[in-house]
């Protein structure tokens, strides 16, 4: 394969695979035929490789870059340009990574006015005598781009990755340092934030709650700045060059990876690389998957099962996929490699359906915003998120993943039109501006499902909370010797005007007092002591609504009855209370569930949780408004469909069954399963797999019969 590396030919648009050779101090005696041969039998088309910054693998000239003190052992002392010729040789991208996070002591001494400095005036140092640098000062604002200026002249490279680019508030050890207070900080706050007596101190740490909030705001904003500056130099002087740097660059870029005491969420990949995805079709994702356990324990190698689906979930959502290694193939046993090069072999084999793919899912299932919660209702939101994303998946409801935070983002771009179901995971308040453009976006004929908490108007929230404070005070018991402590919001009108509630009349959040709860199918024989399932625990909080004229309810409440001793464990009677409502608004209708469902599923694992989301949803956004596919397959098996560049249907299988605690391990065989086509897709479509190669036939009721498969299959459907 010849490249043409003159022409300003954005080649990222086209599906690639990368390979990060992270380099140390030690691997200056690199191979680099070697290396590059054996990145192209991997399956890759680019290479990633550390070329300068914290420590330059080049004879650079600039008096503030430390050069590796092994490069006098190499023939030309230039790893760079070595790692160029081998690339260019094999038709291989060639990518640089820089680091400008920090500094050597020498450099750090010689110009103090370029660090990070903590709240109580300490650099933040680290292994082998690093600096922390920080992006206000002359490093960030003038140095970095006279060795950006002196690589590009030298080196042309394919395009860049610049780690760690922000304010380093935490060290490699997760030492919380805090808000850095140099000169240059001082400054820039200053001019930020007014003068004379406008100007506010500088925060020390999140613990200045709404300032340190109003510090996040800036110094993002410096780095988008500089990210612009960054991208702008690039594009200028290489053309042909690709920035992956944050969600604002060429390539959006996401990390893969694992953690010693983070519990591992087996749908990170896909998670991540949906959101970025269904915000920004047009932009391609790179999932760069680190091959070790975790980054103090560099030299484990990840399990092998897990570190595959870094790269199955990543091409099952349109990302490119890349393997990330530390050092030089071969000197440390990195398990995973056989089962990551045959991800990478496939996709690139497979260029042609995976270029231009985009995702077609007419749901949505909305990523809580950390920023705009507090940490508990955070906590509740994200458990809430991941109990619905969960049972979306193994009820084969194909869904991206919309950020909320690119709520504003994807409407503006007309994203939102594509969706008929939007579910937003007890989220409690969102931004008035969200509110609105959920509500025109229901008004326009979609279905929006809230479950659990709602926002309501802040002044009646207010009021809320000290009515609840005031019978706090009270300790009062309720008929059933219970300790009653429910947070009232009586009259509270919720933001979203599409809901089916005219305003909320009580609030429960204390978890006792949800005990002996229950919410079921309607029924009238529960006086008698009878019941029919499923009958689903209320558990966490549970809303009660003055619900609107027509609005339809879907399952009641069991109320109260004894739960101990068992001789009087009866009289759950079912009472006037919906567990879910909806109703019409404008063109399309709104759902409430009254208690956060997900989160119950999630924390419970109780299927009757997922059977009434999927009643409710069913009723209100089933059938044809889900796409083409009815799905008859195993729970542990994942959906996504995708439309490619050729106008083909692609659905990736990926079998799930082996997820365990903390990772994914050995996986048991998919039995056969089917596709069945609604009736408007089935006339004139053709389906054919990826993996096994077969061309499936279709039934005459439109179903089509996919093979039995092990870790995954894609099923291309033409012609629908």
């Amino acid at each position: 394969m010849t490249v043409d590396h003159t022409m300003p030919v954005q080649w990222w648009r086209e599906p690639f695979g990368m390979f990060q050779t992270n380099l140390r101090e030690i691997d200056a005696d690199m191979d680099v035929d070697q290396v590059a041969d054996f990145i192209l039998q991997h399956g890759a088309t680019a290479w990633l490789t550390s070329v300068g910054g914290i420590l330059a693998n080049y004879p650079t000239d600039l008096d503030f870059q430390i050069i590796n003190p092994l490069l006098h052992d190499r023939p030309g002392r230039d790893l760079i340009q070595d790692t160029l010729d081998a690339a260019r040789a094999r038709g291989i991208r060639l990518l640089g990574r820089m680091d400008f996070s920090k500094v050597q002591r020498p450099v750090a001494e010689a110009h103090p006015e370029w660090l990070y400095l903590s709240p109580n005036n300490t650099w933040q140092t680290h292994t082998n005598d690093l600096v922390s640098v920080c992006p206000s000062g002359a490093w960030y604002q003038e140095r970095v781009f006279d060795i950006m200026d002196e690589v590009m002249s030298r080196y042309p490279l394919d395009g860049f990755f610049i780690n760690w680019a922000g304010y380093n508030e935490n060290d490699y050890y997760r030492i919380y340092h805090g808000v850095c207070h140099c000169d240059s900080c001082r400054r820039r706050w200053a001019d930020y934030t007014g003068t004379g007596d406008d100007a506010k101190d500088l925060p020390d740490g999140p613990w200045n709650g709404t300032l340190y909030d109003e510090w996040k705001v800036f110094s993002n904003g410096v780095i988008d700045e500089w990210t612009a500056r960054v991208r702008d130099f690039i594009a200028d002087r290489l053309p042909h060059a690709a920035l992956m740097l944050g969600e604002s660059a060429d390539i959006m870029f996401y990390e893969a990876n694992n953690a010693v005491d983070r519990e591992v969420w087996h749908h990170a990949t896909s998670e991540t690389a949906s959101r970025f995805v269904s915000f920004r079709p047009d932009v391609p994702v790179l999932v760069n998957s680190a091959s070790f356990l975790d980054h103090a324990y560099r030299l484990t190698s990840e399990e092998p099962e897990h570190y595959a689906q870094f790269h199955l979930q990543a091409i099952s959502r349109g990302a490119n996929p890349s393997t990330y290694i530390l050092g030089v193939p071969g000197r440390v046993p990195w398990d995973g490699m056989e089962m990551a090069g045959d991800m990478m072999r496939f996709h690139r084999r497979h260029r042609d359906v995976y270029a231009g793919l985009r995702p077609v899912a007419t749901t949505a299932l909305v990523l809580p915003e950390g920023r705009q919660m507090e940490d508990a209702q955070y906590d509740g939101s994200l458990s809430e998120f991941k109990g619905l994303y969960k049972a979306l998946q193994e009820l084969h409801v194909p869904f991206d993943v919309l950020s909320q935070r690119y709520i504003p983002g994807t409407a503006e771009n007309g994203g939102l039109q594509r969706y008929e179901t939007i579910v937003v995971p007890n989220m409690g308040r969102i931004a008035d501006r969200d509110a609105r453009i959920l509500d025109e976006w229901v008004a326009g004929g979609g279905t929006l499902v809230v479950t659990g908490a709602i926002g309501v108007e802040a002044e009646a929230e207010a009021e809320a909370e000290a009515g609840a404070e005031a019978e706090n005070d009270s300790d009062s018991d309720n008929d059933n010797g219970r300790e009653r402590n429910p947070r009232q919001n009586t009259g509270a009108k919720p933001q979203l005007d599409s809901l089916p509630v005219a305003h909320q009349t009580n609030f429960t959040t204390e978890f006792r007092d949800l005990w002996s709860l229950y919410m079921a199918p309607e029924q009238d024989e529960t006086g008698h002591h009878r019941y029919q399932g499923p009958i689903v625990p209320l558990l966490h909080t549970y809303g009660q609504y003055a619900w609107k004229d027509g609005a339809q309810g879907r399952w009641k409440k069991l109320d109260f009855a004894p739960f101990a001793p068992p001789e009087y464990i009866y009289g759950n009677v079912q009472v006037d209370e919906r567990g879910a409502g909806f109703a019409s608004f404008g063109d399309g209708n709104a759902v409430l569930f009254t208690f956060p469902v997900g989160r119950g599923y999630r924390e419970t694992g109780l299927s009757c949780f997922r059977t009434y989301f999927r009643v409710v949803l069913d009723e209100v956004a089933g059938g044809e408004r889900r796409g083409p596919f009815t799905f008859d397959l195993s729970s542990q098996v994942e959906v996504t469909v995708n439309r490619n560049r050729e106008g083909q249907t692609v659905v990736h299988l990926i079998n799930l069954s082996g997820i365990r605690h903390q990772n994914f391990g050995e996986r048991l065989p998919i039995p056969g399963s089917s596709i069945r086509l609604s009736e408007t897709a089935r006339e004139g479509a053709r389906a054919r797999t990826l993996v096994t190669g077969l061309e499936l036939e279709m039934e005459e009721d439109g179903t089509v019969r996919v093979p039995g498969f092990e870790l995954f299959e894609v099923v291309v459907f033409e012609g629908i």
